[in-house]
């Protein structure tokens, strides 16, 4: 049962208010842990940071200005309606290109962070109301949310990466419907836009979540969940997507690293136009002859070996 005594809840709060300034900005759509949580699911754990995408697809120094301007909109619009609010702004290195801002308020916190590179989305997004048990805790929000599948391909990703008992908690949820074909497409294209290699992503070494789990994570959570649960679901989502993955999946991902990838292997076209898949492309052709094929034979005998 959540009440206020609830460390974080007096965060949760303070983010609920923070929403409604954020959905007045059609440039950017929540994705991450608060979109999951409080939007797509029935508050099944808190979530205290409010993780952006901008949406459209331009020139990146167009679209770091624009990222910039909204950023600053929402700070001055957040003291603006929120007595005493301070905010705190991080700009993205060597630049005055602004990305993160914090807001302080009655010895609460909430972030809100931008990527600079993993810009757009693979599918549409969609204006959503917070879900039922959100709003009669919280009230009531709305927001312009990135789709269903966009949501849990990053998700995957991130818990394959950080492997943070927060990520993994949520995939849990994820895994008990299993994993469509759409959804593992998508997956595929935050696989290949990842700054780590596809590799390590889809190859983790497990690492040790314990300490991060009792001191960062317990306490969010509406039911009780065990570090064993967490642990077991890490093993079962790498499990799921090399079962998942067949033959079509993992030539299309040979062919990106080769540098000859079959754009046609997605049912969206302007997958190609993703900032991060081009970044990505720039820095694998940047890469020697010998280096590049060393990192495909790796993946290929993983491939054939697992």
């Amino acid at each position: 049962m959540l009440d206020r005594s609830n460390p974080y809840f007096k965060q949760v709060e303070l983010l609920v208010k923070i929403l409604p300034i954020i959905g007045e900005i059609s440039v950017f759509a929540l994705k991450g842990g608060t979109a999951i949580n409080l939007f797509y699911q029935n508050l099944p754990r808190l979530s205290v940071d409010i993780d952006l995408v901008y949406v459209p697809i331009k020139e990146r120094n167009q679209s770091l200005s624009e990222i910039s301007e909204q950023l600053k909109i929402i700070s001055q619009r957040i003291q603006q309606i929120i007595r005493g609010a301070k905010v705190t702004h991080s700009y993205l290195s060597k630049s005055n290109y602004l990305t993160k801002i914090v807001i302080f308020h009655e010895n609460s916190n909430v972030k809100i962070e931008v990527s600079p590179v993993l810009r757009g989305t693979v599918h549409p997004t969609s204006i959503r109301k917070v879900s039922d048990s959100t709003e009669d805790i919280f009230g009531f929000a709305k927001a312009n949310i990135v789709s269903f599948h966009d949501l849990y391909a990053g998700k995957m990703v991130a818990a394959l990466d950080r492997q943070h008992p927060r990520d993994l908690f949520d995939i849990k949820y994820l895994l008990k419907n299993g994993i469509s074909e759409e959804l593992k497409k998508t997956f595929v294209v935050y696989l290949i836009s990842h700054n780590r290699s596809i590799r390590e992503i889809l190859y983790p070494n497990f690492i040790d979540i314990e300490e991060i789990f009792f001191k960062h994570f317990s306490g969010m959570t509406i039911d009780k969940v065990s570090l064993d649960e967490l642990i077991n679901t890490r093993d079962k989502l790498v499990e799921t997507i090399h079962r998942n993955l067949n033959d079509e999946d993992k030539t299309f991902i040979l062919n990106f690293k080769k540098g000859e990838p079959n754009w046609s292997y997605f049912s969206v076209d302007h997958v190609y136009m993703l900032p991060a898949i081009k970044w990505k492309q720039y820095n694998l052709n940047k890469m020697g002859i010998k280096e590049r094929n060393k990192i495909i034979d790796s993946l290929e005998k993983d491939f054939t070996n697992k």
